[in-house]
């Protein structure tokens, strides 16, 4: 996999998924993790909960606390990553509610947006 595109020191948030990072699994989310940090690019990874993100081989990859449900959570990862980082570049985003039935918004995608 080739993204020279991205060379030149990005900077990317990756938001996991509980399940995923729950299971430990080796999926999309690490995967692109590891490829985003091994062309140069600053990576931090996100879950409610850092201790079930698994290792990464790159020790580059920062590890963050971060529950997509809570804005005081969201703000709190941003203004991290902004201090130290000036920006954020990317936000590849895996993280999100799953609703069986009948949507979480009433009305349409247009009125959400």
């Amino acid at each position: 996999m080739s993204l020279d595109v991205l060379q030149g020191g990005l900077d990317i948030l990756c938001t996991f998924s509980n399940l995923s990072t729950e299971r430990r699994i080796l999926n999309l989310e690490l995967l692109s993790c590891e490829e985003f940090a091994s062309q140069g690019c600053k990576v931090y990874a996100s879950s409610r909960s850092i201790q079930t993100i698994a290792d990464f081989a790159d020790s580059s990859i920062e590890k963050l606390a971060l529950d997509v449900t809570s804005d005081v959570s969201v703000q709190t990862v941003l203004d991290t990553i902004v201090e130290k980082e000036g920006k954020i570049d990317i936000v590849v985003n895996n993280a999100g509610l799953i609703s069986a039935g009948a949507s979480v918004y009433p009305g349409t995608f247009e009125s959400v947006c």
